[in-house]
């Protein structure tokens, strides 16, 4: 049960990261990155997801590590297209 709660608060930690990071990406978005929102909300209800099913084996814990490295690449690509909109 212990390992649950650490594998539930390790994710919700890093979705309030995600969800902070996404936050401070300034918009609007173009169409070209609607793909890459959309991934990225697939991923986060997968994390959620994953959280809820909270089995216990050491394969959740690192689906879930997967998952939200994930996400933070999807970040990363919005934040590049975005600057490249800019420059």
């Amino acid at each position: 049960m212990e390992a649950c709660a650490n594998r539930r608060n390790y994710a919700l930690h890093e979705l309030s990261r995600i969800t902070r990071e996404l936050s401070e990406i300034s918009g609007p978005y173009d169409r070209a990155t609607a793909p890459i929102l959309d991934a990225l909300s697939r991923t986060i209800v997968q994390i959620f997801t994953k959280v809820a099913e909270c089995a216990n084996n050491t394969h959740d814990h690192e689906r879930i590590t997967a998952l939200v490295n994930h996400a933070r690449h999807l970040i990363e690509q919005i934040r590049r297209r975005n600057r490249g909109r800019r420059a």
